[in-house]
């Protein structure tokens, strides 16, 4: 599936302006930001040998057990399985476009909880960040599928063609236990907002996190993103 086909629900909304075009875009997209991450993390993780076919079942529920799994957790995921971090697969846009992801992750709590926004968005501000949203995904996407074969749109329980994709991971995985402990480490180190060191494998080895990057609390608005 292509970008222009994962968004393609977003652009019969944004041809057909109604009332909520701005909040349901803007929702959509969210849904296609955090799924992309997730399915790239899981993606990365079905490709050690440890996991078959077999294996989906218990994959996906130890994704779903982890309720505090969120989208900067799967962001710090990737960066400690491969050499080149998330912000690498991006390039130079990174830096204005992470704040606004992150932030509308935020946003979209408080907009499902039927709260209002700090900085009362309008219409043409959650399209903004739909702009952002779509940037992201297709920078992401076009750079993963160069480096491991996969954009983070269809489903991630599949094998790739690549036999060298695990070798060139920073992180081994022999079983399914040290993926639970890899999975509780992420989401309880990027909750808390801590530098922690956290074990996460079988044998005595350890998986140091990154500094966790609070949102910011504006958007900076690019001339790359109109």
């Amino acid at each position: 599936m292509s970008l222009s086909r994962e968004f393609e629900n977003i652009d019969v909304l944004l041809n057909n302006q109604t009332e909520t075009t701005g909040v349901d875009c803007f929702s959509l997209a969210v849904i296609k930001l955090e799924r992309q991450m997730r399915r790239l993390f899981t993606y990365s993780l079905f490709q050690f040998p440890c996991f078959t076919d077999s294996d989906i079942p218990v994959l996906r529920k130890a994704l779903v057990d982890q309720r505090r799994a969120y989208f900067e957790g799967f962001i710090y995921g990737m960066d400690a399985l491969h050499p080149q971090p998330v912000s690498q697969f991006i390039g130079a846009d990174y830096a204005v476009l992470f704040p606004i992801v992150c932030q509308a992750t935020d946003y979209r709590n408080k907009i499902f909880h039927g709260q209002l926004t700090p900085n009362k968005l309008k219409t043409a501000d959650l399209l903004y960040i739909v702009k952002a949203i779509r940037d992201w995904c297709r920078l992401l996407g076009d750079s993963t599928e160069h480096y491991f074969g996969y954009s983070g749109f269809t489903s991630s329980f599949r094998k790739a063609s690549e036999s060298a994709f695990c070798p060139a991971t920073k992180i081994h995985f022999q079983s399914f236990k040290s993926v639970s402990v890899f999975l509780l480490s992420t989401s309880s180190a990027v909750n808390r907002g801590l530098t922690t060191m956290l074990p996460w494998t079988d044998e005595r080895s350890w998986w140091c996190l990154k500094d966790y990057l609070p949102p910011l609390n504006f958007i900076v608005r690019s001339p790359n993103l109109g």
